[in-house]
């Protein structure tokens, strides 16, 4: 089921981008989408954006990329997907991926999200799904039409994929 709210919003997310390509009735300004969000983070100093997608490739220096989404046409989300190349951490190190969460979060989300997401934490305002290589994490929060994080090892290469995101209407 967590695996179709994933899905789901992904899905949502790419439609708001052919919104953003295709339409000039959005509910969210598209002007106001910029790399503004990105610019001030000391450690994302290496990043490209695209203004037409509204995210960011970024280049950390030990090796990982975050790609970062901000904005939409109907449905305004944030996002981030963290690719970490040398991970060590096994999947049920529940408390390593939230400090990564908040981490990601910290520097892509505003702070009023933050503050939100640490309530949340706090208090255990999740249901959380665990298999074998995947973690899932979902939000409960009346404010977001969803806010999830889901997290995924490579068996192989033990490269871990941490991506979180929430989105409004």
């Amino acid at each position: 089921m967590n695996a179709l709210k994933v899905s789901l919003t992904i899905c949502c997310l790419i439609a708001g981008n052919y919104c953003i390509a295709q339409s000039d009735e959005c509910t969210f300004d598209l002007e106001t989408q910029t790399d503004k969000f990105i610019r001030e983070v000391s450690e994302f100093k290496n990043y490209s954006w695209n203004d037409k997608l509204k995210d960011a490739t970024i280049a950390l220096d030990n090796g990982d990329t975050i790609i970062a989404h901000r904005g939409g046409c109907t449905h305004f989300g944030v996002s981030g997907k963290w690719t970490l190349k040398n991970n060590s951490h096994d999947i049920d190190e529940i408390d390593y991926w939230i400090e990564k969460l908040i981490w990601i979060s910290e520097r892509i989300m505003s702070d009023d999200d933050n503050e939100i997401l640490n309530d949340l934490i706090k208090e255990k305002n999740y249901k959380k799904v665990l298999s074998n290589n995947k973690l899932t994490l979902d939000f409960q929060n009346h404010n977001y039409v969803e806010w999830y994080l889901v997290v995924e090892i490579d068996k192989d290469s033990k490269v871990a994929t941490l991506e979180t995101s929430h989105y409004i209407n």
